[in-house]
């Protein structure tokens, strides 16, 4: 049966990401409908009864959160989010007092929202699981997301680990390249010497080009899975 999604999210805060995650979701296998505000309501229509059917429709509510989730601060000092006609609020609060599975994602780098700040009634959120989708990495990140969502398989320790530290990612991207790198210097030099009969000074013409080719290789190893993940990234 396939899983219903609705995405939560401030239209100046994430509008771009929200509208790109969910494409994302409607092309994966398993899940359904994906409600979003810009496509599932029509002029005309009144929005909270709208957002309370469509959430009443979902099995899941991401909210996507950035770095400006609760809205501006108004006359009173308190953000948007502490308004009672705040829409992200009532999306959030129907879904959490309806208990449709929540789970925060955060965009461009936010962080989670702490509990002092937000509405009692919104304070739930805090304590749930977080789940980060940066754009370098959207593509692997967007389908953890998805393994979460459909509880199809359990998402491995490592994949949550890789998605809590970005930085380790990196590394761990950096030395898998230089590795391979490695790897595929000496079998060119090893097939070389072999055919020749040479050394690999000889072959090269001395330890200075040898020393060069090495580190140039190496370096070559470790850019070209940014360089792929890039580019698989703004295709996805």
């Amino acid at each position: 049966m396939a899983t219903n999604v609705f995405i939560s999210y401030r239209r100046d805060d994430t509008r771009d990401f929200a509208g790109r995650l969910a494409d994302r979701l409607r092309a994966a296998a398993g899940i359904g409908e994906v409600f979003i505000d810009v496509a599932g309501i029509e002029p005309g229509a009144d929005f909270p009864s709208q957002i309370e059917r469509a959430l009443a429709d979902c099995d899941v509510c991401l909210v996507t959160i950035g770095p400006e989730w609760a809205g501006p601060a108004g006359e009173s000092g308190r953000t948007r989010i502490h308004d009672d006609g705040d829409f992200v609020r009532l999306e959030v609060r129907t879904a959490l007092a309806n208990n449709i599975r929540v789970l925060p994602v955060l965009a461009h780098g936010a962080k989670p929202p702490e509990a002092a700040a937000l509405p009692a009634e919104l304070a739930r959120l805090t304590r749930l699981h977080a789940i980060a989708i940066r754009h370098d990495s959207f593509d692997r990140d967007a389908q953890y997301l998805v393994d979460v969502i459909l509880q199809r398989r359990k998402p491995s320790s490592f994949g949550a680990y890789l998605n809590r530290h970005p930085l380790q990612a990196a590394l761990l991207r950096a030395a898998a390249g230089l590795a391979v790198a490695a790897a595929a210097l000496v079998l060119a030099a090893a097939l070389q010497m072999a055919a020749t009969g040479k050394s690999l000074d000889q072959v090269l013409g001395g330890p200075g080009p040898v020393l060069l080719l090495i580190l140039v290789v190496l370096a070559a190893g470790a850019a070209l899975p940014f360089t792929i993940g890039g580019r698989r990234d703004r295709a996805g």
